[in-house]
Order: structure tokens, then sequence, then C-alpha cells
């Protein structure tokens, strides 16, 4: 079976604050990015040690940073003192989930929906939290209301196709895909995705189509060259194989794929 790819897997959003006249501290630390902004933060906490916003940007900023103890630890002091702050339970549950502690993660997603019924973010991110521990159908339903309250909503609805691929309904998951790329042409991973389903039904050449555009937009996309390579193969196309696999393995000569595929394309080629 092809390998589907996750559009966008974690969100990263600043929060920001509706307070009037916030002070230069507070307005940087929400607007900068990077070490000026926890700069900028840590100013703003020393001014307002008990505002929850400053606390919860900076914790966007250490996880942007793979700093996730430090990220962890601010989301839980902005919770602390604003127990009703959805987007601080959403952040945290995204770090969780970066840190691989599912089941915190998908609490604090939990807590953030309680919160707020229509917090778009945090419906996709637990979706997408479930389909990560293999329960698809409990994901499908979250991205499911996501998509209800954002039809647009690209990442829920190429990732609801990659769902319906892991559950091999892949019919379901073309018309996702259909979508996401009718909404973002110039977005490869739905391509790729779309092809290996056709590919999975026996549409070859209309999965090579797919990662045609795909490599086309991103002529470094290692996955769809390896897809369109595995399909060269099926096609008897040898020589066509090789020459993505060869594309692979110069982007990343250890890629185990291409080289499986690459030996496999070469003997066939010679029987």
């Amino acid at each position: 079976m092809f390998k589907v790819y996750f559009l966008a897997l974690l969100s990263f959003l600043l929060i920001g604050s509706t307070r009037a006249a916030l002070a230069d501290a507070k307005r940087d630390c929400e607007k900068l990015s990077g070490d000026a902004a926890i700069h900028a933060c840590d100013q703003a906490i020393r001014q307002y040690p008990h505002d929850a916003v400053s606390y919860a940007n900076r914790g966007v900023e250490y996880r942007n940073k793979g700093d996730l103890d430090r990220a962890i630890a601010d989301f839980t002091k902005a919770i602390e003192i604003d127990p009703k702050f959805a987007a601080a339970y959403n952040n945290r549950g995204i770090a969780n989930g970066m840190r691989g502690e599912s089941d915190r993660a998908i609490r604090d997603f939990d807590q953030a929906i309680k919160i707020n019924p229509n917090y778009v973010e945090a419906l996709y991110s637990r979706g997408l939290t479930y389909h990560n521990k293999g329960l698809l159908d409990r994901a499908i339903q979250d991205y499911d209301e996501a998509i209800k309250l954002d039809p647009n909503y690209i990442r829920a609805i190429s990732n609801r196709g990659n769902a319906y691929f892991a559950k091999r309904q892949y019919d379901r998951a073309i018309q996702d895909y259909d979508q996401a790329v009718k909404l973002d042409p110039n977005e490869a991973i739905p391509l790729n995705n779309r092809g290996g389903a056709y590919y999975e039904i026996g549409q070859v050449d209309r999965a090579i189509q797919d990662f045609d555009l795909a490599i086309k937009l991103d002529p470094n996309y290692r996955d769809a060259l390896n897809n369109r390579g595995r399909a060269y193969i099926d096609q008897g196309q040898y020589d066509r194989a090789i020459q993505d696999f060869d594309q692979v393995l110069k982007l990343d000569p250890k890629d185990a794929e291409a080289i499986k595929n690459r030996a496999m394309a070469i003997a066939k080629k010679n029987n």
C-alpha cells in the first residue's frame, strides 16, 4: 500500500491579546517571533505577572524552538491564571502531542472544546491525535466537525482523506483529496496522496498524472518520486522508474525505499 502524508501536521498559532493599550513589551511579545519574542515576553511577565496571554505567547515560541518542557510549563501557568483559556489548552495539547504524550494531548483538546465547542483548531488537533493513535473513526468525527464549522479547512479535508485511505475507502479519500486540490492547486501533498489512492484502485495512469503534478510543484518531493517510480515499474517503464529512484538517492543516499525499489526495477529490466 502506498503511504500518504499529513498536510500541516500541527498548527502553530500565536495567541493575540484583545486588551487595549498594551505596553511595549506585551505588544512585542505578541507580534515578534523567536528569541526576540521570548525576550519581550520575559519583560512583559515581569511587569504583568498575572497576564496569561504573555505566558501563552512565550509558550508558543518555546514550542516552535522545540523546548517542549518550557512550553508546557508556560501553557500550564497561563491555564492556572485563566482556567477558561481555551487556546492555552489547545497549544499545550499540541506540545504534549509533539512529546508523544497522546492521551495528555487529547485531554487538553477535550478541555479546549468543552470551553469552546466551535474551536476548529482544537477539533482538528484532537482528530489528528486520534488519527495517529489509529482511532480512525474518532478522527473522522473530529475532522467532520471541523469541516462543518469551516468548509474550506484544507488541513482537515486532506487529513480526513488520509483517514479514509487508511480504512481502504479509496473513493471517499479521493473525494477529499479532490476538494483539497480544488482549494489549493499549488499544494503538492494532496496531489501525491490522491495519486496513491488512484494507484490502490488500479488507475495507474491517473496516479502518475498526480505524481507528475506533485513533482512539478516540488521537484525534490521524494515521496512523490518514489511513488511515481513504483507506478512506472508496474507499467514496465523500468528506465523511467530508475531515473526517479536515482533522483531520490541524489537527495538522500540512504533512502531505504528508493534503494529497494531501484534494485527491483533493475532486476525486472534485466529479466
